[in-house]
Protein backbone atom coordinates (compact mmCIF):
# COMPACT_ATOMS: atom_id res chain seq x y z
CA UNK A 1 0.00 0.00 0.00
CA UNK A 2 1.29 3.34 -0.95
CA UNK A 3 0.05 7.25 -0.27
CA UNK A 4 -2.04 8.48 -3.14
CA UNK A 5 0.17 11.17 -4.20
CA UNK A 6 3.26 8.76 -4.46
CA UNK A 7 1.30 6.49 -6.23
CA UNK A 8 0.62 9.52 -8.81
CA UNK A 9 4.28 10.30 -9.01
CA UNK A 10 5.55 6.74 -9.47
CA UNK A 11 2.88 6.34 -12.22
CA UNK A 12 4.11 9.30 -13.77
CA UNK A 13 0.95 11.06 -13.66
CA UNK A 14 2.60 14.36 -11.79
CA UNK A 15 6.01 15.26 -12.07
CA UNK A 16 6.33 16.06 -8.12
CA UNK A 17 4.68 15.20 -5.06
CA UNK A 18 3.29 18.62 -4.83
CA UNK A 19 1.82 18.88 -7.68
CA UNK A 20 0.22 15.44 -6.95
CA UNK A 21 -1.20 16.88 -3.73
CA UNK A 22 -2.30 20.41 -5.33
CA UNK A 23 -4.34 17.89 -8.08
CA UNK A 24 -5.98 15.79 -5.64
CA UNK A 25 -7.09 18.88 -3.52
CA UNK A 26 -8.58 20.31 -6.31
CA UNK A 27 -11.02 17.63 -6.94
CA UNK A 28 -9.81 16.11 -10.02
CA UNK A 29 -8.22 12.42 -9.00
CA UNK A 30 -10.56 9.72 -7.90
CA UNK A 31 -10.40 6.61 -6.13
CA UNK A 32 -12.54 3.68 -7.09
CA UNK A 33 -15.07 6.88 -8.08
CA UNK A 34 -14.88 9.03 -5.14
CA UNK A 35 -12.25 11.70 -3.96
CA UNK A 36 -10.04 11.16 -1.85
CA UNK A 37 -7.14 13.04 0.65
CA UNK A 38 -3.35 12.73 -0.67
CA UNK A 39 -2.77 10.54 2.12
CA UNK A 40 -5.14 7.77 1.05
CA UNK A 41 -3.12 4.52 1.03
CA UNK A 42 -3.85 2.75 -2.42
CA UNK A 43 -2.49 -0.56 -4.41
CA UNK A 44 -2.59 -1.98 -7.70
CA UNK A 45 -5.77 -2.85 -8.05
CA UNK A 46 -7.65 0.58 -7.07
CA UNK A 47 -9.15 2.60 -9.48
CA UNK A 48 -7.02 5.85 -10.29
CA UNK A 49 -8.78 8.31 -12.10
CA UNK A 50 -7.83 12.03 -13.07
CA UNK A 51 -11.15 13.65 -14.32
CA UNK A 52 -10.30 17.03 -14.98
CA UNK A 53 -7.46 19.01 -16.68
CA UNK A 54 -4.14 19.42 -14.02
CA UNK A 55 -3.92 23.18 -13.06
CA UNK A 56 -3.37 25.35 -15.44
CA UNK A 57 -1.56 27.99 -13.51
CA UNK A 58 1.49 28.69 -11.01
CA UNK A 59 -0.27 27.87 -7.94
CA UNK A 60 -3.69 26.74 -6.76
CA UNK A 61 -4.70 30.51 -6.23
CA UNK A 62 -5.32 30.59 -10.08
CA UNK A 63 -8.18 28.28 -9.50
CA UNK A 64 -9.69 30.27 -6.88
CA UNK A 65 -9.65 33.72 -8.93
CA UNK A 66 -10.72 32.07 -12.07
CA UNK A 67 -13.82 30.77 -10.15
CA UNK A 68 -14.39 34.55 -9.11
CA UNK A 69 -13.58 35.40 -13.01
CA UNK A 70 -16.32 32.81 -14.60
CA UNK A 71 -19.09 33.04 -11.70
CA UNK A 72 -19.20 37.05 -11.66
CA UNK A 73 -18.35 37.28 -15.68
CA UNK A 74 -15.75 39.42 -15.11
CA UNK A 75 -13.88 41.11 -18.12
CA UNK A 76 -9.97 41.28 -17.74
CA UNK A 77 -8.92 42.11 -21.40
CA UNK A 78 -6.76 45.34 -21.22
CA UNK A 79 -7.30 45.51 -17.93
CA UNK A 80 -4.02 47.25 -15.07
CA UNK A 81 -4.68 44.68 -12.50
CA UNK A 82 -2.89 45.14 -8.90
CA UNK A 83 -2.52 41.89 -6.98
CA UNK A 84 -1.72 42.09 -3.42
CA UNK A 85 -0.10 39.13 -1.87
CA UNK A 86 1.12 37.88 -4.96
CA UNK A 87 2.69 35.13 -3.37
CA UNK A 88 3.80 32.57 -6.29
CA UNK A 89 1.99 34.32 -8.70
CA UNK A 90 -1.22 32.24 -9.07
CA UNK A 91 -3.58 35.42 -8.87
CA UNK A 92 -1.22 36.67 -11.22
CA UNK A 93 -1.04 34.07 -13.95
CA UNK A 94 -4.95 34.30 -13.79
CA UNK A 95 -5.34 37.56 -14.50
CA UNK A 96 -2.24 36.99 -17.57
CA UNK A 97 -4.22 34.44 -18.95
CA UNK A 98 -7.61 36.36 -18.73
CA UNK A 99 -6.26 39.00 -20.50
CA UNK A 100 -4.66 41.50 -18.35
CA UNK A 101 -2.32 43.83 -19.73
CA UNK A 102 -0.42 44.63 -17.14
CA UNK A 103 0.08 43.17 -13.39
CA UNK A 104 1.76 44.75 -10.47
CA UNK A 105 2.55 41.97 -7.97
CA UNK A 106 3.19 43.28 -4.64
CA UNK A 107 3.85 40.82 -1.73
CA UNK A 108 5.71 41.20 1.77
CA UNK A 109 7.86 38.62 1.08
CA UNK A 110 10.71 37.64 -1.43
CA UNK A 111 11.92 35.52 -3.83
CA UNK A 112 8.16 34.04 -3.93
CA UNK A 113 6.98 34.50 -7.45
CA UNK A 114 8.02 31.51 -9.92
CA UNK A 115 10.52 32.73 -12.34
CA UNK A 116 8.28 32.66 -15.32
CA UNK A 117 5.97 35.32 -13.82
CA UNK A 118 8.62 37.18 -12.25
CA UNK A 119 9.89 37.38 -15.61
CA UNK A 120 7.13 38.18 -17.61
CA UNK A 121 7.12 41.12 -19.61
CA UNK A 122 3.47 42.30 -18.51
CA UNK A 123 4.54 42.17 -14.60
CA UNK A 124 6.27 44.35 -12.44
CA UNK A 125 7.04 42.82 -9.02
CA UNK A 126 7.46 44.30 -6.12
CA UNK A 127 8.80 42.36 -3.17
CA UNK A 128 9.09 43.14 0.36
CA UNK A 129 6.50 45.70 -0.18
CA UNK A 130 3.59 46.16 2.53
CA UNK A 131 0.43 47.18 0.53
CA UNK A 132 -0.17 49.83 3.09
CA UNK A 133 2.99 51.34 1.39
CA UNK A 134 2.12 51.52 -1.49
CA UNK A 135 0.56 54.82 -3.42
CA UNK A 136 0.33 56.01 -7.15
CA UNK A 137 4.50 56.47 -7.66
CA UNK A 138 4.46 52.50 -7.98
CA UNK A 139 2.36 52.22 -10.60
CA UNK A 140 4.51 53.07 -13.50
CA UNK A 141 2.54 52.04 -16.50
CA UNK A 142 -0.48 53.31 -15.30
CA UNK A 143 -3.13 52.95 -12.83
CA UNK A 144 -4.55 49.61 -11.77
CA UNK A 145 -8.34 49.27 -12.71
CA UNK A 146 -8.90 46.36 -10.54
CA UNK A 147 -7.46 44.97 -7.59
CA UNK A 148 -7.27 41.17 -6.37
CA UNK A 149 -6.50 40.49 -3.26
CA UNK A 150 -5.29 37.12 -1.26
CA UNK A 151 -3.22 37.45 1.60
CA UNK A 152 -3.13 35.28 4.97
CA UNK A 153 -2.17 35.78 8.32
CA UNK A 154 -4.17 39.39 8.70
CA UNK A 155 -7.46 40.68 8.94
CA UNK A 156 -8.77 41.96 5.73
CA UNK A 157 -10.83 45.21 8.12
CA UNK A 158 -6.73 46.28 7.94
CA UNK A 159 -6.14 46.00 4.36
CA UNK A 160 -9.66 47.20 2.21
CA UNK A 161 -10.01 50.54 3.91
CA UNK A 162 -6.25 51.09 2.29
CA UNK A 163 -7.14 49.79 -0.88
CA UNK A 164 -10.44 51.68 -0.78
CA UNK A 165 -8.53 55.11 -2.00
CA UNK A 166 -7.73 53.22 -4.75
CA UNK A 167 -11.54 53.42 -5.99
CA UNK A 168 -11.62 50.27 -8.53
CA UNK A 169 -13.02 46.96 -8.88
CA UNK A 170 -11.65 44.31 -6.26
CA UNK A 171 -12.09 40.60 -6.12
CA UNK A 172 -10.90 39.67 -2.42
CA UNK A 173 -10.33 35.68 -1.09
CA UNK A 174 -11.82 35.75 2.04
CA UNK A 175 -10.21 33.32 4.53
CA UNK A 176 -12.51 32.69 7.66
CA UNK A 177 -9.61 31.37 10.28
CA UNK A 178 -7.59 34.78 9.49
CA UNK A 179 -10.92 36.68 10.64
CA UNK A 180 -11.66 34.79 13.71
CA UNK A 181 -9.53 36.17 16.21
CA UNK A 182 -8.17 32.57 16.78
CA UNK A 183 -11.34 31.77 18.00
CA UNK A 184 -13.31 28.41 16.67
CA UNK A 185 -10.18 27.04 15.37
CA UNK A 186 -9.37 23.27 15.42
CA UNK A 187 -5.94 22.28 14.03
CA UNK A 188 -5.92 25.67 11.98
CA UNK A 189 -9.23 25.01 10.61
CA UNK A 190 -12.64 26.23 11.48
CA UNK A 191 -15.50 23.35 10.23
CA UNK A 192 -18.87 25.23 12.05
CA UNK A 193 -21.35 26.47 9.26
CA UNK A 194 -22.60 28.93 11.51
CA UNK A 195 -19.09 30.95 11.98
CA UNK A 196 -18.51 30.98 8.24
CA UNK A 197 -21.87 32.47 8.37
CA UNK A 198 -21.23 35.13 11.04
CA UNK A 199 -17.87 36.37 9.75
CA UNK A 200 -18.93 36.81 6.08
CA UNK A 201 -22.51 38.66 7.31
CA UNK A 202 -19.99 40.93 9.39
CA UNK A 203 -17.37 41.23 6.86
CA UNK A 204 -20.32 42.08 4.50
CA UNK A 205 -21.73 44.67 7.06
CA UNK A 206 -17.96 46.21 7.56
CA UNK A 207 -17.15 46.52 3.86
CA UNK A 208 -20.65 48.19 2.93
CA UNK A 209 -20.38 50.93 5.86
CA UNK A 210 -16.41 51.55 3.93
CA UNK A 211 -18.78 52.49 1.33
CA UNK A 212 -18.22 49.48 -1.38
CA UNK A 213 -20.79 48.10 -3.59
CA UNK A 214 -20.77 44.24 -2.47
CA UNK A 215 -21.74 43.08 -6.09
CA UNK A 216 -20.92 38.89 -5.46
CA UNK A 217 -20.02 36.82 -3.28
CA UNK A 218 -18.61 32.95 -4.30
CA UNK A 219 -17.15 30.03 -2.32
CA UNK A 220 -13.58 28.53 -3.58
CA UNK A 221 -13.66 25.71 -5.71
CA UNK A 222 -10.93 24.35 -3.56
CA UNK A 223 -10.07 24.63 0.08
CA UNK A 224 -6.76 25.84 1.38
CA UNK A 225 -4.03 23.76 2.37
CA UNK A 226 -5.33 22.79 5.77
CA UNK A 227 -8.63 22.42 4.52
CA UNK A 228 -10.45 25.37 4.98
CA UNK A 229 -13.37 26.92 3.14
CA UNK A 230 -12.58 30.24 1.65
CA UNK A 231 -14.88 32.34 -0.11
CA UNK A 232 -14.57 35.40 -2.77
CA UNK A 233 -15.99 38.66 -2.58
CA UNK A 234 -16.44 41.17 -5.60
CA UNK A 235 -16.23 44.63 -5.37
CA UNK A 236 -17.97 46.53 -8.27
CA UNK A 237 -20.07 49.37 -9.59
CA UNK A 238 -23.85 48.06 -8.05
CA UNK A 239 -24.48 46.68 -4.75
CA UNK A 240 -26.84 42.79 -5.31
CA UNK A 241 -28.71 41.45 -2.45
CA UNK A 242 -25.70 38.92 -1.13
CA UNK A 243 -27.35 35.17 0.25
CA UNK A 244 -24.65 34.36 2.55
CA UNK A 245 -26.56 31.20 4.22
CA UNK A 246 -26.58 29.71 0.66
CA UNK A 247 -22.98 30.42 -0.14
CA UNK A 248 -21.83 28.94 3.08
CA UNK A 249 -24.15 25.94 2.30
CA UNK A 250 -22.81 25.30 -1.06
CA UNK A 251 -19.48 25.35 -0.05
CA UNK A 252 -20.06 22.46 2.89
CA UNK A 253 -21.56 21.02 0.17
CA UNK A 254 -18.63 20.84 -2.64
Amino acid sequence: MKRLDNMLVELNKFSSRNKAQEAIKSGIVLVNGTKAKPSLKVNEHDSIEIIGNVNPFVSRAGLKLQRAIDEFELDFNDQIVLDVGASTGGFTDCSLKNGAILVYAIDVGRDQLVDKIKRHSKVISYEKTNILDVDNSYFVKGNPNFIVVDVSFVSLKKIIPYLCNFNTEMIVLIKPQFESNGKHLKNGVIKDKKIHIKILKDLISYFELLGLKVSGLTHSPITGKEGNHEFLVHFGKQSKRIDVLEVVRIAHRS
